[in-house]
């Protein structure tokens, strides 16, 4: 897998974005909080919590889930489906 990983695109940090509010019209939405430690996740995850059509959930792995617990994502997305 590490020899098909790129590295991170720059421009998602450098580019701006336009928000629209179209994230308001998604019924419902899942923030998967893994074990990385990040401070703005962590922040992230207490301006969700509570808010009408967010989920939050915890994954007790490193940052990329889909490979460190490709089953636990699995399960998390498929209650959204």
């Amino acid at each position: 897998m590490d020899e098909l990983c790129t590295p991170h695109p720059i421009k998602t940090y450098t580019d701006r974005i336009t928000v629209t509010g179209g994230l308001e019209s998604v019924p419902t939405k899942l923030f998967v909080r893994t074990a990385f430690p990040a401070a703005n996740l962590d922040e992230t995850v207490a301006q969700v919590t509570g808010r009408p059509g967010w989920q939050v959930a915890t994954l007790n792995c490193g940052h990329d889930a889909m490979v460190a617990d490709p089953d636990g994502l699995t399960a998390l997305l498929e209650t959204l489906a």
